[in-house]
Order: structure tokens, then sequence, then C-alpha cells
């Protein structure tokens, strides 16, 4: 199976039809010395020493995201010069993921990408964000938008109508379909996230909230966060990773024991059964998760 054309093989799959795997906190791939806390040196010093470690959620650029299967993007924002992706420290620009995904579709011309955008936390809530700006950004691929109507149509129909990437809104931040028609409004998604301090606890949870029907007029987004618990061990790693050369890190080695345990418990109790979700969204993927995802929308 290609991964990066998989859903050339389902073109008479409605939106709501399909499964997609996808990746949390997806422009973290990249996390800059910058932090969001606004706290002076040395204390900056400190929290980059020890907590950017765990700002970082994936290893993958968004291209390679894509490329390995990945259809759904989760981006949270926060706003500098310009709009950059942030997890308590600034990734990626919004800029540089659109060049991505852009170029994946030009690319590709059988898929269809979904994002879901919002404004990144800190410790005082959400940051402001001018939406006019998202926007500004958007608008040069708004013909590439699928419309909120476009749940109900078909892969090949949204092909043929030259519609191939679905942009989310967060349910608490209703401006930007405001701005743009086009983005799918907070009554479309359904984010079932819950933050547990074991993988088992989450696994629990996720069964809990899809003991319900399978929607087909909103997106169902579930996930394995496994962000990784502050320890003495992960201090070390931390240390590590501000201080050792790029060849020699554990390239967060407990974030990602975390999100091996995850993939473990959730593809064994229901990534292998019928789900009543469309979104699966994990840190550090996997090819063999990936696969087992996308395989489910041949069932």
């Amino acid at each position: 199976m290609s991964r990066d054309n998989w859903l050339s093989n389902h073109p008479t799959k409605k939106l709501h039809q399909l499964i997609l795997p996808g990746t949390h906190n997806s422009g973290t791939y990249l996390i800059r010395s910058e932090n969001s806390l606004g706290v002076p040196f040395p204390v900056s010093f400190v929290v980059k020493l020890f907590a950017r470690p765990f700002a970082q959620c994936q290893n993958r650029t968004i291209a390679e995201q894509l490329q390995m299967g990945i259809r759904y993007l989760d981006l949270r924002l926060v706003q500098r010069k310009q709009l950059v992706v942030n997890h308590e420290f600034d990734a990626c620009s919004m800029e540089a993921v659109l060049t991505d995904i852009v170029g994946f579709l030009k690319t590709n011309k059988t898929e269809i990408v979904f994002v879901k955008a919002k404004a990144a936390h800190n410790s005082k809530g959400p940051e402001p964000i001018e939406w006019s700006k998202v926007r500004d950004v958007l608008e040069p691929i708004q013909e590439l938008l699928v419309p909120p109507e476009g749940m109900q149509w078909t892969v090949q129909e949204c092909l043929e109508r030259g519609k191939r990437l679905v942009w989310m809104n967060d349910g608490h931040q209703p401006h930007l379909p405001h701005l743009v028609p086009q983005v799918w409004g907070k009554q479309m998604v359904r984010d079932q996230w819950f933050d547990q301090p074991t993988p088992a606890a989450q696994l629990q949870k996720c069964l809990e909230s899809l003991a319900q029907p399978r929607e087909c007029d909103r997106f169902v987004i579930v996930g394995d966060n496994c962000t990784a618990r502050i320890t003495a061990k992960s201090f070390v790693l931390g240390f590590l990773d501000h201080c050792l050369p790029l060849k020699l890190k554990p390239e967060n080695a407990c974030l990602r024991s975390n999100a091996l345990e995850c993939h473990r418990l959730f593809e064994a109790s229901f990534i292998t059964k019928a789900p009543n979700y469309q979104v699966f969204v994990m840190d550090y993927p996997t090819d063999a998760l990936v696969d087992a995802i996308i395989r489910l929308n041949s069932t």
C-alpha cells in the first residue's frame, strides 16, 4: 500500500466516512529556543533546559508526515511578527506549514488534507490571535478549501471540484468561519481529547466516550495524547537534549517510550475494530499504526 496517495483507493467514500490518521501538535518537529512563558533570564534558560523536550511531539516535517499517510494536522498558533505554531515554545511558521501542504497536494493529485487550528494556550489561557491574519494567510489557497457542505461529498466529488483542503475551526474560537466561509465551524467537530496520567487511563476514557453511534454530521477526533510526565528521568533527558550534539541526543526518549506504550494499547484495543470516529491523532506516529488506521477504510 502506498501511503502518500492512499485516498485514491477510496474515491466513493464520503468525507465523514473516512478514518484518518493524524498528528498531535503537528508543527512541533522544529522547536525554537523562544518560549511563550514571558520569564526573564536565567529562569528562561532553566525553562529551555528542561521543558523544551516536552514541547516536541513530532520528529517529522509536515511534508514527511503527509508522505507517511497522515491526513489530519493539529496546529496551535501564536501571533508574533507572523503566525507561528507554538507548544510552549515557538515552532515552525504557519506559512511553512501551508507551503508543505500545498506542495504535497500538487504532487499527489488524489489526496485531501484536513487541518484544525486554534490559538495556543499559555498559563493565562488562549494566546490572542488576529484572526484576520489567518484569513490573509488562507486567502491565496481559498480555491482549495472544502466548504462545510463538502462533508457529505465523496472523495471523488471533492477532487472534481478542485477542493482538497479542509480547514476546521476550534470550538472555543468562533471568529474564523465568519471571516472565511469555507472553514468548518465548531458544530461540525467534536474533539474527544483526554489528558490522563497513564496511557491505560486515557484508553479507558476514549473507549467510554466512543460508546455511542458514529456521527455523520460531525468529525469526531480521538487521540493518544502521551505528553511525558515530569520525572527525574525526564529532567535528565531534558538536560541531555540541551547539551549533547545532535547525533548523541536521546531524541526525547521519555516521550517516545510513552508514545509507543500508547500506540500498543490503542492498537490492541480498538484501532483494529470498526471505529465510530473519523480522526485518530497521535504523537510520534509509527508506520505500523498509520497502516492499521488506513486499513480500517477498507472494512
